[in-house]
Order: structure tokens, then C-alpha cells, then sequence
């Protein structure tokens, strides 16, 4: 995500893009799990990385928990 980016855009980007891609034994939230470190880069990624342990395996928790990040700071 790019400083500049509004973080709501980015993850309706992000789950757009997820749902072009459909594995036949794999949940839509484990696809977004998996795919969405590669979508960050530099405070986005760090985030990431440090508090992806702390949503309980929530996809709702962890998106939420970055708009609310980035909001603050776009």
C-alpha cells in the first residue's frame, strides 16, 4: 500500500482481486490470508507483520484493524 492510497481502496482492490481466484478446497478468507502480505510494502508490510498475531485469525479483525491504522495516517 502506498502512502497516499486510501486503505478502504485498497482492500476492496485486494478482495476484488481475491475473488477472480476460486480453489475448490480452500476458503475465500484463507485465499486473502495468504495473498495479502504480498499486496503491502514499507509501514504496511511492518504492520503487518507485527500485528497479524493479534486479529485470532480473523480476516474481518485484521481489515479492519488496518483501515483504522491507516486512516489515521493517509
Amino acid at each position: 500500500m502506498l502512502k497516499s492510497e486510501n486503505p478502504y481502496n485498497h482492500l476492496s482492490d485486494f478482495e476484488r482481486f481475491c475473488s477472480l481466484f476460486v480453489e475448490s478446497n480452500m476458503a475465500q478468507e484463507t485465499l486473502m490470508w495468504k495473498l495479502f502480505p504480498y499486496h503491502l510494502i514499507g509501514k504496511a508490510e511492518q504492520w503487518y507483520t507485527y500485528n497479524v498475531g493479534s486479529v485470532n485469525d480473523s480476516w474481518g479483525e485484521l481489515r479492519d484493524n488496518f483501515c483504522l491504522t491507516f486512516i489515521l495516517v493517509s
